[in-house]
């Protein structure tokens, strides 16, 4: 029988630094998708605000108007000028 020698192999220079190359564009987009994660939350942050604050503008509308429409009665307001007709 013939004994099998344990003949270490090795990777070519070029395709050693092609696997390294690899490894570290994952690493990168690792990276991306976290920052791409974290834009999210904050967005999300900034929509749920926007939407407070939306909701908050339309309350302070309404209190406004009812209050303008009790103190002068139905009517269009010019904004320029401030005249109701």
């Amino acid at each position: 029988m013939a004994k099998q020698e344990n003949k270490i192999k090795r990777l070519t220079e070029e395709e050693l630094l092609n696997l390294r190359r690899v490894k570290e564009e994952y690493k990168n987009i690792k990276h991306e998708f976290g920052e791409i994660a974290l834009l999210k939350i904050n967005i999300d942050q900034r929509q749920t605000r926007a939407e407070q604050y939306f909701e908050d503008l339309k309350k302070s509308e309404s209190t406004l108007t009812q209050s303008l429409f009790e103190k002068y009665g139905p009517g269009n307001i010019n904004i320029d000028t401030g005249e109701i007709t």
